[in-house]
């Protein structure tokens, strides 16, 4: 079902450190320890992301590479969004 090196196996593993901050920030007391820097979170889970992504590269498998970053810079956007950044 999941190769080594598919889009989808990308996006799956590129939206855990976000959602795992995601979780951590707004459901447990680890956020309101962040409070003078509320997205510090969501940037370790960034961070995560783009380890993810060079080893990805570097293992020639550039489709789950893509699909990371490609999840990353949606949740970046998103973060953005709703989280004053962006004005419409």
């Amino acid at each position: 079902m999941l190769k080594k090196n598919s889009l989808l196996l990308g996006v799956l593993l590129g939206a855990v450190a976000p959602l795992i901050a995601f979780l951590f920030t707004e459901f447990t007391s680890l956020g309101h320890r962040f409070a003078d820097k509320p997205l510090t979170l969501y940037a370790i889970g960034g961070a995560v992301n783009l380890l993810l992504v060079r080893y990805y590269y570097k293992q020639q498998a550039s489709r789950t590479g893509g699909g990371i970053m490609g999840i990353t810079f949606v949740g970046l956007i998103l973060l953005l969004y709703f989280k004053g950044g962006v004005s419409a």
